[in-house]
């Protein structure tokens, strides 16, 4: 004879909530850290960016060609792709990369000289003048409105 399961009204429903909630800390926990990783690295972006702008070394470089490469894992059907845009130039016998706009980029050819801002703390270049890389702020917001969302959803679980 087969033996019947009883069933509990409470245990079972009590037990998956409780594992759900605990699914969606570990989410949040998990989304919250990421957030902070990319927000950390835009602030340091910026920061550098902006003390370059102010404290940078003006001088010329010789640009020895420019690159562009994809951003991501673009397919070979996708039209909409984003490049990332550097100049290539010597110094001090070292080869050496600075991000450039895309119009920047489009004007430049081998043998240009481009003026640039050196940061000796930072040891990194900026086009004298170029704006900031905006794009920059899109993936932490991304992160912070998902864990804004999911962390809102999980308050008003716990409260009712």
């Amino acid at each position: 004879m087969i033996r019947q399961l009883t069933y509990h009204p409470v245990f079972p429903q009590h037990g998956v909530a409780t594992r759900q909630q605990l699914l969606r800390l570990a989410l949040s926990l998990t989304l919250g850290f990421t957030t902070l990783f990319f927000t950390n690295t835009t602030v340091v972006y910026y920061r550098n960016f902006y003390q370059i702008r102010e404290n940078g070394q003006s001088m010329a470089v010789i640009v020895q060609r420019t690159e562009r490469t994809v951003v991501g894992k673009g397919t070979q059907k996708s039209r909409a792709k984003t490049y990332r845009y550097q100049a290539v130039f010597q110094f001090r016998n070292q080869e050496r990369r600075m991000p450039v706009s895309k119009n920047l980029y489009e004007n430049l050819k081998s043998g240009d000289p481009v003026l640039v801002l050196y940061g000796k703390k930072q040891d990194g270049f900026l086009p004298a003048n170029d704006p900031a890389d905006h794009r920059q702020l899109i993936t932490p917001l991304i992160f912070l409105a998902v864990l804004i969302g999911l962390t809102g959803k999980q308050t008003r679980l716990w409260r009712g």
